[in-house]
């Protein structure tokens, strides 16, 4: 009765196996090959495999890596199997069946699934590139409107352009001169790579570059009425920071607040502190953006900066998850906090300061 068992059983386990998509191989001490079911033979191209010898005229490759592994150990390998190229998954398991030493070893050719991850690569990098170039394109658009009015406006006046009117002029072409550099190597780090480049740290003066994102951002606000106010610390101070790359991820965390926000009782502070008052010497400060948009949704607190995760309908996801790879090139750290009874949300940047020069 317990034979008649063990039969049903082997036999339903043989059909499962040859069943697999993914070729499975087993053999004994001496190489003799027990199992190998329809996945491995279609893959080999050979429909009878007695021993390891019999894999060995077919790929000396494969053949070697396989007596090579260790129970538990995985390796990816290219090899060419009849003149066509494979791109190989191989992990083997080692077991005792009735005192004999068995290999198990699993065969999967990945080499579809890597052409369809790469494709699909292809178009989640043409949406980040595309993201990110709308997220500096619009505020320069903006900027830029509001300096050909202040021009025109003086030209109807007939009167010259005001000392005010000169300083907001240079500050806004600085400001568009900043961004369209910054976009532009962004943009170039980008078309060649597939994560966010290494940060080329330096000391960058905190004031003149807070108050050139205030200007690039001030005028997309107005229009809105949204209210911005920024807190910088009185005395000088200086960051240790890639400025391109860290301003590219401020601009994302101040276009999720604007769009947060509700247009006449929008609020968004943008606040630079020192981490503690025992780190003056260290060049260690929080950046924080807060803004009194509603929160976020408990519901989705835990995904915000999965790449790719959006729950806007022409939103890409790619926003908060670049400021994550950004802070974190830069050694540094971020988080959020939201209070539901003030309908507030607070992004933190903890940036390390002098370690990073």
């Amino acid at each position: 009765m317990a034979s008649q068992r063990e039969a049903n059983e082997y036999q339903y386990l043989s059909v499962l196996v040859q069943q697999l998509e993914i070729g499975v191989l087993s053999f004994d001490e001496k190489k003799r090959i027990h199992l190998a079911n329809k996945a491995l033979k279609q893959l080999l191209g050979k429909e009878e495999l007695i021993t390891l010898n019999s894999i060995k005229k077919i790929s000396s490759t494969l053949y070697d890596s396989i007596l090579q592994l260790e129970s538990g150990q995985s390796e990816l390998l290219k090899v060419t199997i009849h003149g066509k190229e494979f791109q190989l998954s191989i992990k083997a398991s080692i077991f005792k069946l009735r005192g004999i030493k068995f290999t198990l070893v699993s065969i999967h050719d990945i080499h579809t699934e890597l052409d369809n991850n790469e494709m699909l690569a292809w178009q989640k990098l043409i949406r980040v590139l595309t993201h990110e170039i709308m997220n500096s394109v619009a505020p320069i658009t903006s900027l830029s409107a509001t300096l050909n009015h202040i021009v025109s406006q003086s030209r109807e006046s007939g009167n010259e352009l005001s000392q005010a009117q000169l300083q907001s002029l240079q500050e806004g072409l600085d400001a568009i001169q900043h961004r369209s550099g910054g976009l532009m190597t962004f943009t170039e780090a980008y078309r060649s790579l597939t994560r966010v480049p290494l940060p080329h740290i330096k000391p960058v003066e905190g004031q003149l570059y807070f108050q050139r994102i205030a200007s690039l951002f001030k005028p997309t606000l107005a229009q809105s009425n949204i209210q911005f106010h920024m807190e910088l610390p009185k005395e000088a101070f200086t960051l240790h920071i890639d400025p391109d790359l860290m301003e590219q991820a401020l601009i994302n965390l101040l276009k999720n607040a604007k769009e947060a926000v509700e247009a006449d009782t929008g609020i968004i502070r943008l606040v630079v502190k020192r981490s503690s008052p025992l780190e003056e010497k260290s060049g260690s400060f929080q950046i924080s953006i807060m803004d009194n948009g509603g929160g976020i949704p408990e519901e989705i607190k835990e995904n915000i900066f999965i790449p790719f995760y959006t729950t806007k309908s022409s939103g890409s996801g790619v926003g908060l998850s670049l400021v994550k790879q950004i802070v974190q090139a830069h050694k540094g750290e971020i988080g959020f906090s939201v209070d539901g009874s003030k309908g507030t949300t607070e992004f933190r940047i903890k940036l390390a300061g002098r370690a990073l020069s």
